[in-house]
């Protein structure tokens, strides 16, 4: 009983870091992309 509680635990957690870890990545690509912009609406001026 505790051992599988222990296993969904840890099974839960593994799920949640890959969702960070999805999230991280997509902030990343939203940020370098606000640069790019940011950078050729300067060119642009």
């Amino acid at each position: 009983m505790l051992r599988n509680t222990e296993q969904k635990l840890k099974d839960a957690e593994a799920r949640i870091e890959k969702k960070c870890q999805e999230t991280e990545n997509q902030c990343q690509r939203i940020a370098d992309s606000c640069i790019y912009i940011m950078a050729n609406n300067e060119w642009e001026k």
